[in-house]
């Protein structure tokens, strides 16, 4: 570690949530000062490049520039350290070269060829898919970007020994209301929604990876199998047809078109699904059948 780097946790001490220090603590990971700058000095590199100047970055940089994005991930949180990504051989990313999201240039946080995350005026927090060009916001604040980040990686730790399920559609609500979880304000704005305890999970958000047409999706994951039924069966009270991507401890998944009875997942006299695609990683795709026939 550099002299004067400051590690992660204590960067965001008094800021995230103690579920979210915990995590930070366990990724033991430290701030780097030499991938960040004062906000002054970059002021005076996004004129010089002919580049907008937000408030909003300046303030992003100066609390959370050179943070490291994840462990397992290169690049480093802010605008100093993320521009140079994004030159080419031909030249400086000018300002017309910028993404936009409603007409809001956007400046980038983070590094990535295809997708990465960019910051307007206001300071929301857009994923950009670089491929297509489309800009999502993802959170409303840096504050909440955060918090979500740290709990994707406390959320994570658990996945492989849980019972996990995403399911398309708006069932956020529904679904940790049937499993009794509590919502987490710090991590919860008008684009995802989290609700978690006693190591059961339901986050709620875009479908980013649908860029051409995103759709909302609920992530469930819970720690039996009986829970995972139990929330299937409030998703599907919901929609006849719901589509459930399933993800189970290891074994081998459910065969495509194979009916499965409610006996199967514990579903006490709700409807039988079928299992509409199956892929290796034991992921499944499940459709509910109200009347026991196969829908297509």
């Amino acid at each position: 570690m550099k002299q004067g780097n400051e590690a992660v946790c204590d960067v965001f001490r008094n800021v995230l949530s103690e579920e979210a220090l915990v995590e930070l603590r366990l990724q033991n990971l430290f701030r780097d000062s030499s991938r960040t700058c004062s906000p002054a000095e970059l002021a005076r590199i996004l004129q010089e490049r002919g580049l907008p100047v937000f408030e909003s970055i300046l303030e992003f940089e100066q609390k959370w520039g050179g943070v490291p994005v994840a462990p397992d991930k290169g690049g480093h949180y802010g605008t100093f350290a993320s521009l140079p990504f994004y030159d080419s051989p031909w030249g400086r990313m000018r300002a017309e070269d910028l993404p936009a999201h409603d007409g809001r240039p956007l400046l980038p946080i983070t590094i990535g060829n295809t997708s990465s995350f960019w910051m307007d005026r206001e300071g929301v927090i857009y994923f950009v898919d670089l491929d297509v060009g489309e800009c999502f916001p993802d959170a409303s604040s840096s504050v909440v970007f955060f918090e979500q980040g740290a709990l994707w990686g406390a959320k994570d730790r658990t996945a492989e020994s849980s019972y996990r399920m995403t399911i398309r559609g708006r069932l956020g609500e529904r679904v940790s209301a049937a499993l009794e979880l509590r919502r987490h304000a710090l991590a919860t704005d008008q684009y995802s929604g989290w609700w978690f305890g006693g190591g059961r999970w339901v986050v709620e958000r875009w479908e980013y990876y649908r860029s051409y047409d995103p759709r909302r999706e609920t992530i469930v994951q819970v720690v039996s199998q009986a829970e995972a039924a139990h929330a299937l069966k409030a998703a599907t009270d919901a929609d006849s047809s719901v589509r459930v991507g399933w993800w189970g401890p290891p074994g081998a998944p459910p065969a495509p078109g194979e009916e499965i009875e409610c006996e199967a997942l514990s579903l006490e006299g709700a409807a039988r699904v079928m299992v509409i695609a199956s892929s290796t990683g034991r992921r499944v795709h499940l459709r509910k059948m109200p009347d026991g026939s196969v829908a297509e």
